[in-house]
């Protein structure tokens, strides 16, 4: 990669401290169910979001009971109860997926492994406990983590593919059979050359990966909206 010139660098920084300060919050404060993913297997990571879920519902259908039941302030308004039916819709619907997900992950994960055995497979290899170290260094939502980890074909993008070679420090064999789980693989793109050369190069400063991408006009990764 060419050397960055001061003013470019400058402003690059500027990019990025603004895009990692948006990461921040909005993943501040939906880290607190964490805990499922340091578990060792995907049935059980499962099993704790579907548990978790149960947990949701039951919750929601108690405040729909108190908010229902006759309160001395009066009734509840029409915008209330859409609200409440519609996020216990929203947790059901999650959950079904969830239940689809465990199923097929039992009746085929053995004979078949996927990304997400894959991923957990390099966490428990490095020995990693706490899964934000994975995924908050590279700008990765939780909510795409939790998708890859629960979701048993769940088919991520090239984008998060890259987001995990770099957090877990892949070389260029991992990384291609972690693209080819995908359903992926490397291109002669510009953007994919210089994804390659970092990783050829075992270099995963994943700030300087996205320097190098603004310098040849190509959008960062990890860019929250």
């Amino acid at each position: 990669m060419t050397e960055f010139d001061p003013k470019k660098e400058k402003k690059y920084k500027r990019t990025l401290d603004l895009i990692r300060a948006k990461y921040e919050f909005y993943e501040a404060d939906v880290s607190e169910d964490d805990w499922i993913f340091e578990k060792d297997s995907i049935e059980d990571i499962i099993c704790a979001s579907i548990e978790i879920l149960d947990k949701k519902i039951q919750k929601v259908l108690s405040e729909q009971d108190n908010l229902f039941g006759g309160m001395s302030y009066g009734l509840p308004d029409e915008s209330s109860k859409t609200f409440i039916n519609k996020e216990i819709k929203e947790l059901k619907k999650e959950k079904k997926a969830l239940e689809e997900s465990l199923k097929k992950y039992l009746e085929e994960g053995s004979k078949n492994p996927k990304f997400c055995d894959f991923i957990l497979k390099k966490k428990n290899d490095l020995n990693i406990v706490n899964p934000a170290d994975i995924y908050k260094p590279v700008l990765m939502t939780r909510k795409t983590y939790h998708n890859v980890i629960t979701i048993y074909d769940y088919k991520p993008s090239f984008e998060t593919c890259v987001q995990f070679i770099f957090s877990l420090k892949l070389n260029m064999e991992e990384s291609t059979e972690m693209l080819r789980l995908a359903g992926l693989a490397f291109s002669e793109s510009e953007y994919h050359r210089i994804v390659k050369f970092y990783v050829e190069n075992k270099e995963y400063n994943f700030d300087d990966l996205n320097k190098s991408l603004l310098d040849n006009n190509i959008k960062p990764i990890g860019n929250c909206k």
